[in-house]
C-alpha cells in the first residue's frame, strides 16, 4: 500500500524540526563565542558547509560581536566577498550600531559607495533611530544621499516613530 501525502508530510515536518535542533545549540554557542573570543567565532563559523545555516550563522555572529565592538566586526565582513550572508551580516551591524550610537552609524554610511547593501543600512539605522529620535533620524536620510537611500528610510522612519504607533490621529 502505498504511503499517504498525510504521512511524507509529517515525515518531512519531523525532519525540518530535528535539522532546526540540531542547529539551535550551534547558534547559541556561535553567540556565546562572538561575545567572549570572535576570532575563534569567525573560525569556527568558517568550517561551517556553505548554505543558508552557515548565512545564518554568519549573521548572528555580526550581531552579537557588534553589540559589543562595531568596528571589529564590520572589519571582519567588510573583508567577505559580496553575498547574501555579508549582505544579511552589514544588516545586523547597521541594527546594533544604531541601537547603541546613531551617529557614529550615520557617519560610517555617509563614506559608503551607493548600492544596495548601504540601501539597507540606511533604512536599518533609520528605523532604530526613529525609535528614539524621529526628527534626527529624518534627519539624517535627508542628507544621506540616494533618492533610494531617503525614500526607504523615511517610510522605515515613519512607520518606526512612537506617533505612527499610537491609535490617535497626530493633530498639526
Amino acid at each position: 500500500m502505498p504511503e499517504s501525502p498525510l504521512r511524507r508530510s509529517l515525515d518531512e515536518q519531523r525532519l525540518l524540526f530535528l535539522d532546526l535542533l540540531r542547529w539551535i545549540p550551534i547558534s547559541a554557542l556561535v553567540g556565546i563565542m562572538a561575545g567572549t573570543d570572535p576570532p575563534a567565532a569567525v573560525n569556527f563559523v568558517s568550517g561551517l558547509p556553505s548554505g543558508q545555516d552557515k548565512n545564518g550563522m554568519i549573521q548572528n555572529l555580526a550581531a552579537q560581536w557588534a553589540q559589543n565592538d562595531v568596528p571589529g566586526a564590520l572589519a571582519w565582513v567588510e573583508k567577505m566577498p559580496p553575498s547574501p550572508a555579508k549582505s544579511g551580516a552589514l544588516e545586523q551591524i547597521a541594527s546594533a550600531w544604531a541601537q547603541n550610537d546613531p551617529k557614529a552609524a550615520a557617519a560610517y554610511l555617509a563614506n559608503l559607495p551607493e548600492g544596495e547593501d548601504k540601501n539597507m543600512m540606511v533604512r536599518n539605522v533609520a528605523t532604530q533611530w526613529a525609535q528614539n529620535d524621529a526628527p534626527g533620524a529624518l534627519a539624517f536620510v535627508m542628507v544621506i544621499g540616494s533618492t533610494t537611500c531617503i525614500f526607504a528610510a523615511t517610510i522605515a522612519c515613519a512607520s518606526s516613530s512612537p506617533a505612527s504607533r499610537s491609535h490617535r490621529p497626530v493633530s498639526a
